[in-house]
């Protein structure tokens, strides 16, 4: 029984974990814009708001897949270590990257800083997630 109630609560952190990712992402992505025309949202032309949220189904898509094939979602966080939180680098960076090939394979147009800008956030984000994660599960 007890382990039975230890899965249930790995698979609910699992579950919350890639909910936040995937509100990190929309957010990293819309922070990427917004740094890259200074905090100023009225100067972010239509056209790369439309780009980014056009891309976003198949960013969110490929990104899980991507963190999923990094096991960032088989890991038990309150004991995860620097290879778990180097695999989240990883994860990021081929994410990213992903982004990156997808939106130049389709020709739409983003500033170039998106991409880095995106990434930056991106990681902050999932870093915060995991550690604000490991917190809560060693409390328990």
């Amino acid at each position: 029984m007890k382990k039975l109630k230890t899965i249930i609560q790995r698979k609910k952190w699992n579950m919350i974990l890639g909910i936040s990712d995937i509100i990190m992402m929309i957010i990293a992505s819309y922070l990427a814009l917004l740094t890259r025309f200074e905090f100023y949202p009225s100067q972010i032309a239509s056209i790369f708001l439309k780009n980014a949220a056009k891309y976003m189904p198949l960013n969110l898509f490929c990104s899980i897949v991507i963190f999923m094939a990094y096991r960032l979602y088989s890991t038990q966080w309150k004991y995860a270590g620097v290879s778990d939180f180097i695999n989240v680098v990883k994860a990021a960076v081929i994410a990213a990257a992903f982004q990156l090939i997808g939106i130049y394979m389709l020709q739409w147009e983003i500033p170039r800083s998106y991409y880095f800008l995106y990434l930056v956030y991106l990681l902050l984000g999932m870093f915060f997630i995991r550690l604000l994660v490991r917190l809560i599960q060693g409390s328990e």
